[in-house]
């Protein structure tokens, strides 16, 4: 059974960490891409994608600044602009009171459901 050395982690642990790195400097490219394109057709442009684009272009620059910090930490760090975009749609449509997405009804019918059964 062949086991590697510490140099051998190091070099695994550094190849994962520049590899998250490219990955969301690529997002980040592809969002500034979608700004570029709705400024080029004079689209409007949107809130959503302004947001990521600056939030993935300043961690990638933080996480390549400050050579200290993990960049595996990217993977969980970079998709936070994408759930704080969706969290407020979600929030709507669930916790409203009118409408198909009527979160609190369903939950009371359940538990109406459930109390009846027993």
């Amino acid at each position: 059974m062949a086991t590697l050395n510490s140099d051998g982690v190091e070099i695994m642990h550094s190849i994962a960490g520049w590899s998250a790195w490219c990955l969301v400097v690529l997002l980040a490219l592809y969002f500034w891409a979608r700004m570029g394109i709705d400024f080029y057709t004079q689209y409007p442009p949107r809130y959503s994608d302004s947001l990521c684009a600056l939030s993935l272009t300043l961690f990638c620059t933080w996480f390549l600044i400050i050579s200290d910090w993990d960049k595996l930490h990217m993977l969980w760090l970079a998709p936070l602009p994408l759930a704080a975009l969706a969290a407020p749609k979600f929030a709507v449509r669930a916790f409203s009171m009118r409408g198909p997405g009527r979160l609190w009804a369903r939950l009371a019918a359940q538990k109406i459901d459930l109390d009846m059964t027993r």
